[in-house]
């Protein structure tokens, strides 16, 4: 009987938190409005990473991955680099070197869309995180297990589940490089 009052007190805990301690701005954006779907791919990866993609490679000889992966760390460098410039133009130089832009009361109240700005970049952030799970995909297609080790699959699946969560319960300008 305790277990189940504490099982409906967790239950109940949750839905507060989503309903009244979230950021309502980011509600609609893709994959912020609840932790389910962030969750399922999360979930996904961690299933085909460390079950069903060895084993069904086990039969299989190595993907030759070499333009695939060449081309996704070309749009990942040039993703990474396109964020970091339009996040020290935008917001940097402006918000985080008040001397440069704003007053001393707009950098402890920033303006609405700053504070949206930053969102936006912290989401991305997120998103990014989300890509990178294929750097774990394409060991286990190439059949590089020695370097899916607990750290990086650790590392990968904690950078998604806690950008998610400081974009979603506490966003700021530490979210935007968490």
């Amino acid at each position: 009987m305790a277990s189940l009052i504490t099982l409906i007190q967790m239950i109940s805990n949750y839905n507060e938190v989503l309903r009244n301690v979230r950021d309502p701005v980011v509600d609609t954006w893709f994959l912020m409005e609840s932790p389910g779907p962030m969750l399922c791919i999360v979930g996904a990866y961690l299933i085909f990473v460390l079950k069903a993609g060895p084993k069904m490679m086990e039969k299989r000889p190595a993907f030759q991955l070499n333009t695939v992966m060449i081309l996704y760390n070309a749009i990942q460098v040039l993703f990474s680099t396109i964020w970091l410039t339009g996040f020290i133009l935008n917001i940097g130089i402006k918000y985080l070197f008040p001397a440069y832009g704003y007053d001393t009361q707009d950098y402890i109240l920033p303006p609405k869309n700053v504070r949206i700005a930053m969102l936006q970049f912290a989401w991305w952030y997120f998103f990014a995180k989300i890509t990178e799970l294929l750097d774990t995909v394409f060991f286990v297609l190439r059949k590089k297990q020695s370097q899916i080790t607990f750290l990086h699959v650790y590392h990968h699946t904690l950078k998604v589940i806690s950008s998610w969560c400081y974009l979603k319960f506490l966003p700021g300008k530490q979210g935007v490089i968490i």
